[in-house]
């Protein structure tokens, strides 16, 4: 979500959204371990950025309460 070439972005997030969606329908703590562990990393921003764009873009399915939870790590 920081690099500078945007030439791969939307790629980026299809890559995202396959994951996402993977690992969500695979492991009930999937969303509660990725807020975590983002925060964990202090990838806080990265994670917003992410989700943010595949829900609203790709129709990403991410929780709503994952959602609300993130709106937290927006930039001001």
């Amino acid at each position: 979500m920081f690099d500078s070439d945007l030439g791969d972005s939307l790629r980026d997030l299809v890559d995202i959204d396959v994951l996402v969606e993977f690992f969500a329908e695979s492991d009930a703590a999937f969303w509660d371990r990725l807020l975590a562990r983002a925060e964990e990393l202090a990838l806080r921003r990265p994670v917003y950025y992410s989700l943010r764009f595949c829900s609203d873009l790709l129709k990403t399915s991410v929780p709503e309460e994952v959602l609300r939870k993130i709106r937290a790590w927006a930039p001001p």
